[in-house]
């Protein structure tokens, strides 16, 4: 994985960062964004629990709170997304939501993308993101991830904006999969200057 901190120093950030938010917002350490996720009433979706300023706030357009706004000669960002509240899903008796990854696509589009990758060929988000599978725009987690955290790095070495995909999945006690919500914010990579 790219330039990914040492465990304890992730961990101790972690802890810092509940510690400091509470475990109700988001926590900004080290380049490091916490952006909690809640399942909605419904269950239809992830709602975004982050506030716009403390992810940068994404300025001049209209977005959608969880929008990651990567400041000039920030360098490598850890963007890490966080399942708060309760994780029963109400479809089947013991059944529980987790997060099932995070998809990138729609490279510098004002709308959402119809269809999510695409990037074997893009060198610039290629450099940027560590993906499982670039056409598919899937990225790989960090060592840390688990049912309720899923971490990515993001190298900000080029300026565009990206939309990425969090999705989470409502699993039964044998793992069968039995319903999937996701939330799609941009991340907006100012680049890195003298690049």
């Amino acid at each position: 994985m790219k330039n990914q901190n040492g465990i304890k120093k992730y961990v101790f950030t972690l802890v810092l960062a509940f510690s400091l938010a509470g475990f109700t917002s988001i926590a900004v350490a080290n380049n490091h964004y916490f952006i909690q996720m809640k399942v909605n009433k419904d269950a239809s979706g992830l709602d975004i629990r982050t506030s716009k300023k403390d992810t940068g706030d994404c300025k001049g357009r209209k977005k959608k709170k969880g929008c990651v706004r990567v400041p000039v000669d920030d360098g490598n960002l850890m963007v890490s997304f966080l399942l708060a509240g309760n994780s029963k899903c109400r479809l089947q008796n013991g059944a529980k939501w987790k997060l099932n990854g995070v998809t990138l696509g729609g490279k510098n589009s004002s709308d959402k993308p119809k269809v999510w990758g695409g990037f074997e060929k893009d060198k610039q988000v290629k450099d940027d993101f560590d993906f499982m599978d670039a056409s598919k725009g899937t990225l790989n987690p960090d060592s840390t991830a688990s049912d309720r955290i899923f971490t990515i790095s993001d190298e900000n070495q080029s300026t565009y904006t990206i939309w990425y995909k969090v999705a989470a999945v409502c699993v039964d006690g044998s793992g069968k999969v039995l319903d999937t919500i996701e939330t799609d914010p941009r991340i907006e990579n100012t680049g890195t200057m003298g690049l």
